[in-house]
């Protein structure tokens, strides 16, 4: 069109990485300071120390089924990730009878029944959203 070029940006929305990819970054070195534009490089995690988690904080991590080591995990991971991002799919498919989700029965025993994939994934939101306030990860 009329001989003008527009500038592409490189800037990726979305960045997948494999978990053996994770292993062998671990080595580089990133800065653990916000830039003077006040933003991360992509991908970059910082580096600060958190409080260790309340007896409070762990009793309720515990109560919902992980060993301390895991709730300790869970608790320092936030002070990594700041940021968590959920997208969620809203397509007709979601009806689909397909989906999984865990109950504990009349006798007090777990069991996995079937559901729609729409309620397993609103079921495993509504835990993601239950740790996110047991970890006061806002």
């Amino acid at each position: 069109r009329s001989g003008v070029k527009r500038a592409m940006t490189s800037i990726p929305c979305v960045q997948g990485v494999a978990v053996g990819t994770v292993a062998t970054q671990a080595r580089i070195s990133l800065p653990s300071r916000a830039s003077s534009t006040g933003s991360l490089p992509f991908g970059a995690r910082t580096r600060s120390k958190r409080a260790p988690p309340s007896h409070e904080q762990l009793h309720k991590l515990r109560k919902g089924g992980f060993a301390r080591g895991l709730a300790t995990a869970l608790h320092d991971s936030c002070a990594s990730f700041a940021v968590r991002i959920w997208l969620l799919d809203n397509s007709g498919s979601m009806g689909t009878g397909d989906g999984q989700r865990a109950i504990v029965d009349v006798h007090g025993k777990p069991k996995i029944v079937a559901c729609t994939r729409w309620r397993e994934l609103t079921e495993t939101a509504r835990q993601m959203a239950q740790l996110s306030i047991d970890l006061n990860a806002r």
